[in-house]
């Protein structure tokens, strides 16, 4: 199968908003989610005049309104995972608005994406590196658990960590596999449930921390292209 990668923000289309209670447009969206949207159709529509298959990897977002490198879950005591975010929140939103316009049946003509991949580099982000106990006690905006990823911008609580980060300080990148596959879960959920709808299968890709698919990029596009 030969296909061509390409890739957007997560949060180019929507995000969650700010009482926690659904998902609306994003800061995003007019500061350049709009036009990356645009471009990935067109891209889709170059590959499949091509014929590639095409894949689109979830990216970092823009940083307009929610965080560029999203840390999806906490943590408390010896419990790894409490509960989402409020990145986790706007990654869900984000990601499953952009893998719905172009499921099956909805995008409009579209080749239909059904091979996707989340961001899964862990370690290529500073939110998911260093030392992490207490990170989100009391969020300032230099942390992990900034105020735009804390409900109404207030702490998670007295004890709270990013993956259960205990200790005095845990080794750079302690907390990047846990967090890199609670955004692959998110993205799963929203891949699952558009399979069950649609009745065609929609995934997402696992790719091993540390394994690179072979590419070639296409400047200027966002495409890279290979075969498997």
């Amino acid at each position: 199968m030969h296909w061509a990668r390409f890739s957007i923000p997560y949060d180019a289309l929507e995000i969650e908003n700010s009482s926690d209670t659904g998902c609306v447009q994003s800061p995003g969206y007019t500061n350049g989610g709009s036009t990356a949207f645009q471009k990935l159709v067109w891209d889709i529509q170059a590959a499949d005049q091509d014929l590639l298959t095409p894949e689109v990897t979830l990216g970092t977002g823009t940083g307009d309104g929610a965080p560029s490198t999203p840390d999806p879950g906490f943590g408390r005591g010896t419990r790894p995972f409490v509960a989402m975010t409020q990145a986790g929140d706007d990654y869900r939103c984000g990601v499953t608005a952009i893998m719905t316009a172009l499921a099956p049946g909805n995008s409009g003509g579209l080749p239909a994406v059904v091979n996707w991949e989340a961001w899964n580099e862990p370690n290529g982000g500073s939110a998911y590196n260093g030392a992490l106990p207490g990170e989100c006690t009391t969020p300032s905006s230099t942390n992990p658990c900034a105020a735009d990823q804390t409900p109404s911008g207030t702490p998670y609580g007295s004890g709270t960590s990013l993956c259960n980060s205990s200790g005095s300080s845990p080794s750079s990148g302690d907390c990047g596999p846990i967090e890199a596959s609670e955004l692959w879960e998110l993205a799963n959920v929203a891949a699952t449930q558009i399979t069950a709808i649609t009745g065609t299968s929609v995934h997402v890709e696992v790719v091993p921390q540390g394994v690179e698919l072979e590419v070639a990029v296409l400047p200027p596009s966002s495409a890279a292209v290979g075969s498997v």
